[in-house]
């Protein structure tokens, strides 16, 4: 069982954290899924995804986005640690689904904008597989914020265990009964 840590890992996550890395992965999965299909005068109908067409640009980015995250949780999950954050780790997955919202509504606005060169334009279902799964993504890096806030909170709060005072206690009198012991001798 090589690989055994990362069930383990992956257990021990929140429901919040796997709800944001699963919502990163369908984002990635709804680029390459049908954005967008026109309809031209005359000649065959052309279906794209957010890597092509007129806004393959801002697909490139959102993909890109989307896999920066997939792979620092990935880096999380398989205790590397390698990717240092100067920043709390919700705060990058906000700014980042927050971008990503702002990146398909003008994803959405450039196809509406070549729209009038065609006869027919409608969206697929990609586009709205994509701007779900942020908007879950949002909701879930706040639902897992407050909840590290509340951790905080709770710990603060917490009355302090009576074990480990109690074994220091302990350690110390047994060490100055020692101390007394090699003096008399």
């Amino acid at each position: 069982m090589r690989y055994a840590f990362l069930a383990r890992n992956y257990r021990e996550i929140n429901f919040e954290k796997k709800v944001i890395f699963w919502s990163h992965v369908a984002t990635m999965v709804a680029c390459v899924l049908p954005w967008v299909e026109y309809v031209p005068n005359y000649e065959p109908i052309v279906i794209q995804n957010a890597l092509q067409g007129y806004h393959y640009l801002l697909g490139m980015f959102l993909f890109t986005l989307s896999l920066i995250i997939v792979l620092l949780y990935l880096d999380r999950l398989f205790e590397k640690h390698t990717i240092k954050l100067p920043i709390s780790e919700n705060y990058v997955y906000a700014g980042v689904s927050l971008q990503q919202v702002f990146i398909i509504i003008m994803i959405w606005s450039v196809i509406g904008a070549f729209a009038r060169d065609y006869t027919d334009v409608s969206t697929r279902f990609g586009i709205f597989v994509a701007l779900i799964a942020q908007i879950s993504c949002l909701v879930a890096t706040f639902l897992n914020y407050q909840l590290e806030k509340q951790t905080v909170a709770q710990s603060f709060f917490q009355n302090p265990s009576t074990e480990e005072p109690l074994s220091r206690t302990r350690a110390k009198a047994d060490s100055q009964s020692r101390f007394h012991n090699d003096i008399e001798e």
